[in-house]
């Protein structure tokens, strides 16, 4: 009887620790899961900020310009990989927000300006193109020129 009690006694252990190892199974499954998410969200807010600041860069040259023409320059020197092309500014950022080459560039910041009466407009774009949400961070600028006196 003795024999019998005891087996009965260990398959209940080995039930229980099935279950337990179960359990712990489940609950890292679900703790990995959740680091996964907050590793995404985390570096998709390291974007951002770092979207915003590139944005905020541009606006300020913009603003503290006093002609176009000092402008296209100011950018020019500050951002020296990009290039201009149609009234449009072009440069490419890796994963690490360094400027890189359009091959190995994960980011692109557009600076498209529309001229008019000594009022300059720009709409600074900073986009992740291989994402699912390209836009990280748009920002629309104008500025007024100060008139050369003749």
């Amino acid at each position: 009887m003795k024999l019998r009690n005891r087996a009965h006694s260990s398959s209940l252990f080995l039930l229980e620790l099935i279950i337990a190892i179960v359990f712990f199974a489940v609950a890292a499954g679900v703790c990995l899961q959740l680091f996964t998410a907050s590793h995404v969200k985390s570096n998709r807010s390291e974007a951002i900020t770092k979207a915003v600041s590139e944005c905020s860069s541009v606006a300020e040259l913009l603003e503290s310009s006093d002609t176009e023409l000092i402008f296209e320059s100011s950018l020019s020197n500050y951002y020296k990989t990009g290039n201009w092309a149609d009234n449009t500014f072009t440069v490419y950022f890796d994963k690490d927000f360094k400027e890189s080459d359009e091959t190995s560039g994960s980011y692109v910041l557009t600076v498209n300006l529309s001229e008019g009466d000594n009022i300059s407009s720009a709409s600074i774009n900073l986009s992740e193109p291989e994402s699912n949400e390209p836009e990280v961070y748009g920002l629309n600028v104008s500025h007024h020129f100060r008139e050369e006196a003749n």
